[in-house]
């Protein structure tokens, strides 16, 4: 069975993704700031910015894999969550600029056997 780790589980496109890849045999494991609601996904609710807890709460959720066959490390939002229209233009701008996702694959095929991507969102 493939392992995937995945930020970012507990909704949008962390979730989607944990959902897709579980669905295909995947063993999915998921964390996030509210946790992730599939009950097929091995979960830790954390923070990622936690600086100090975060070694200890990955190690209980990775601490007995082996081989990582995919990471996900979907990046959602940072700061403070506003309804749009009474958000000024400037902080849309800031939460934009630090959406997107890195994902690494141990099985992509190339020529060094493992391949790395980043997509971010601009506006």
């Amino acid at each position: 069975m493939r392992n995937a780790f995945i930020t970012g589980t507990s909704s949008g496109l962390g979730h989607g993704l944990a959902d897709r890849l579980s669905q295909q045999g995947w063993r999915v494991h998921g964390c996030s700031r509210r946790g992730c609601d599939l009950p097929e996904v091995r979960d830790q609710v954390c923070d990622l910015s936690d600086y100090e807890h975060l070694p200890t709460a990955l190690e209980v959720l990775l601490g007995e894999i082996d081989t990582l066959d995919l990471a996900v490390l979907n990046v959602g939002s940072v700061g403070t969550r506003s309804p749009s229209q009474s958000s000024s233009r400037a902080s849309l701008r800031s939460v934009s600029r630090c959406c997107g996702m890195i994902w690494y694959s141990s099985s992509c095929s190339s020529t060094t056997g493992a391949t790395a991507r980043r997509a971010a969102c601009r506006p």
